[in-house]
């Protein structure tokens, strides 16, 4: 697969759209990203947000304890955006790995609501996508959770497109291979129903779960106030306590294998903790049917 490398950023050939900026943008759309220590993807990741075809209306930042420059970057952007600061403690996390993070969430969300958005899109600052108009497919499913797929570490291969857990029992009705099948219905005949896959069909599938990555929030599941993060669900993380509320609801959640994206990943002269111990080349390849 080819490669390209945007302001110290190796991404796909396939998302050179990001050097060309789009002004068209979606009204009552908003974005919402924690942010922390981001300088490194910064310049890539604007151009991403810039080039999308259409963009968001407003992204919403929120920011805590950065040691570099994020705040100077996030403030001076020249796109519509807001910037919400808080600080933590180093102990904050004590109890649960994902207390601040479960915090931070919930105060974007907070804001989307007093902005009326009609859909909320919270998108991590090293997560970019792999089409300009994966704003729009998300928006467009009209759906109460809608999340996105992106390459995750998954054994026994190194990356894959993956995300969250998918209903076992609706992935019948698409092709797959014999393989596969076996196994789904082997996961079905214990009792299980969901899964995690690899080269999930480009379709809108039902989920158990979703991550935070990228996931879309539409107006109905935004404005209840008993759909929340924090405080995360005993040990669990931020997205799957998020998930199991909107369940518990009455919502529903789903998986769109057509909007996928990527980590960024860095230059040979910018390792960061996920650097895989791989070339470029074969981290950027598709795993194989799989289900985990």
């Amino acid at each position: 697969m080819e490669i390209i490398e945007v302001n110290g950023v190796v991404l796909s050939k396939e998302q050179e759209w990001i050097l060309t900026p789009s002004n068209n943008r979606m009204q009552g759309v908003v974005l919402l990203c924690p942010v922390q220590n981001i300088s490194e993807v910064w310049y890539a990741w604007e151009k991403m947000i810039k080039a999308l075809d259409p963009g968001p209306e407003k992204v919403i930042f929120c920011e805590n304890n950065s040691t570099d420059n994020t705040l100077e970057l996030i403030w001076n952007w020249d796109y519509p955006h807001e910037v919400i600061r808080i600080y933590t403690r180093e102990d904050a996390n004590k109890d649960n790995p994902y207390t601040v993070i479960s915090h931070v969430r919930d105060l974007l969300l907070t804001r989307a609501r007093q902005l009326n958005a009609k859909f909320a899109i919270f998108l991590d600052y090293d997560v970019f996508f792999q089409r300009k108009d994966a704003l729009k497919t998300l928006v467009e499913n009209n759906k109460d959770v809608v999340g996105g797929c992106y390459r995750r570490r998954a054994p026994p291969y190194p990356y894959h497109w993956i995300c969250g857990n998918f209903l076992i029992k609706p992935l019948f009705k698409y092709p797959m291979s014999k393989s596969l099948k076996k196994q789904l219905r082997e996961m079905k005949r214990r009792g299980e129903i969901a899964c995690q896959l690899s080269n999930c069909p480009e379709a809108l599938l039902p989920a158990l779960g979703v991550g935070m990555g990228c996931v879309c929030i539409r107006s109905n599941v935004l404005n209840d106030k008993n759909v929340y993060f924090y405080p995360p669900i005993g040990t669990k993380s931020e997205d799957y306590s998020f998930c199991e509320r909107v369940l518990k609801n009455g919502y529903e959640i789903y998986l769109d294998g057509r909007v996928k994206l990527a980590h960024a990943y860095p230059t040979e002269n910018k390792k960061r903790p996920w650097t895989p111990k791989k070339s470029l080349e074969e981290v950027l390849k598709d795993g194989r049917d799989s289900c985990y």
